[in-house]
């Protein structure tokens, strides 16, 4: 759990520092979710979005259902973290999954030496199996889980990182030096990073 500091800090420097990016038309709305998400630890998106909200409980549920659905704030919130904290080719970005529920979080963080690294860009797909064994309770209901999320979106898991990938490139402008770990090795990714005429940097496995 981090400190009530460093979370004061962070939550002064996206409100002010991002913030300032935002349109204000929409930064209620980014506020909204600056207060759900990073001031105190998710429990569930409805939950946050009640203790964050100051009107009734279907208010602040249909707050939250706009925030998750605005792609438009999605993609102006990761713009200015792209003004704010700038990478360069020469950087270095862990890329890794976390599993949240049903969840899988691919993150992309700048390595700082200082430290932890920084998100500068983050993804939710519908989780994989977690490498659990097909015997364990809890494959079934994840398996199931994946599958029509793959049928929704009609991508995979290895497609979804490429897509984050190029989305990367557009936020930035720029080719870090991408560092993964071997579960990233698979045959559409590494002919990805290969033949894409933007990717000579983007081989860290």
């Amino acid at each position: 759990m981090p400190s009530q500091n460093s979370v004061t800090q962070c939550n002064k420097f996206v409100s002010r520092d991002i913030g300032k990016h935002i349109p204000k038309k929409l930064h209620y709305l980014f506020l909204f979710g600056v207060r759900a998400f990073m001031l105190q630890p998710v429990t569930s998106c409805n939950s946050n979005a009640r203790v964050s909200h100051q009107g009734s409980r279907n208010a602040a549920e249909q707050q939250m259902y706009r925030l998750l659905r605005h792609s438009k704030l999605f993609l102006l919130v990761w713009k200015a973290v792209a003004i704010q904290l700038p990478l360069k080719d020469n950087d270095l970005v862990n890329v890794d999954y976390s599993n949240l529920g049903l969840l899988a979080i691919l993150s992309f963080a700048k390595q700082t030496k200082r430290g932890r690294a920084i998100p500068v860009l983050m993804r939710s797909l519908a989780s994989n199996t977690q490498g659990q064994k097909k015997t364990h309770p809890k494959y079934q209901k994840l398996k199931e889980y994946y599958l029509t999320w793959k049928k929704t979106v009609q991508a995979d898991q290895y497609t979804f990182v490429i897509k984050s990938l190029i989305l990367l490139l557009y936020l930035y402008s720029t080719q870090p030096k991408l560092v993964f770990d071997r579960g990233f090795a698979n045959k559409t990714i590494v002919e990805f990073l290969v033949n894409h005429p933007q990717a000579s940097n983007w081989r860290g496995f």
